[in-house]
């Protein structure tokens, strides 16, 4: 008898450790998903030349367009990310002079940062809305905004082009939690 409570005793503690060590893994592995999408091996840290391309499209002209912000995140050998910000504006009064030059697109901010973990997060959910905001793309004619995230070797492109306001407020929400100068133009 005693024999057998003791055997049901061991069975008990290794039952608690099993389930305490599980839950402590699936805590990890929560903590980390977090960043999944940051591997320094697929964004560049390897010799591999792949980067996650987010661009950004306004239609402060019309049916012409509008000034265009682009961020390009990628890693470097040290396995840090960084991200490459470059923002144009456009002179909408001379559309029918430059439109179609480089003219066109005038160069106002360009800046690289080293991205921390909270700048990721941020990105990683920028990605998310922006998926979301697929699914309920609907066309607005001639005269919509433009938000693209694509990863170079193509494995990820979502291509949003609509008028909702939820996608240039996720996009200036980016802007911000990155630390960007996010003039409106």
């Amino acid at each position: 008898m005693k024999l057998l409570q003791l055997v049901l005793l061991g069975l008990t503690f290794t039952l608690i450790i099993a389930c305490n060590s599980n839950a402590e893994v699936n805590n990890n592995s929560n903590q980390n998903s977090e960043n999944m999408f940051f591997s320094a091996i697929e964004l560049g840290a390897s010799s591999s030349e792949t980067n996650l391309l987010i661009n950004a499209r306004f239609s402060e002209c019309g049916e012409w367009g509008g000034h265009e912000e682009k961020m390009v995140i990628y890693a470097n050998p040290d396995k840090d990310f960084y991200l490459d910000y470059i923002r144009y504006k456009v002179n909408c009064d001379s559309i029918g002079h430059y439109y179609g030059t480089p003219d066109f697109q005038k160069l106002d901010y360009e800046t690289t940062l080293k991205l921390g973990d909270d700048q990721k997060k941020s990105v990683s959910e920028y990605i998310r809305k922006m998926s979301i905001s697929k699914t309920e793309e609907r066309h607005p004619g001639h005269a919509g905004n433009r938000f693209s995230v694509v990863k170079s070797d193509s494995t990820l492109v979502l291509d949003v082009y609509d008028s909702k306001e939820y996608d240039e407020n996720s996009y200036y929400q980016l802007l911000t939690e990155l630390n960007l100068n996010s003039d409106k133009n």
